[in-house]
């Protein structure tokens, strides 16, 4: 990701990388597809599996 923001921006400053980290958009990372809101946080679904009898019996995504 810093790589990609580095050529958003033509900049490795700082400053530039963190201005070209919120304009990324569904970066496909090994967890998955990545956003970076405009405060810098990551914006990723997570899964939860609930368990019966040690068994996945339904799972949740949460946004």
């Amino acid at each position: 990701m810093i790589k990609q923001a580095i050529e958003i921006e033509k900049s490795a400053d700082s400053t530039k990388i963190a201005e070209g980290l919120s304009k990324i958009e569904n970066f496909n990372g090994v967890t998955g597809d990545i956003t970076i809101n405009k405060n810098h946080d990551p914006e990723k679904p997570i899964a939860i599996e609930q368990l019966t009898n040690g068994k996945v019996s339904k799972t949740y995504e949460i946004k």
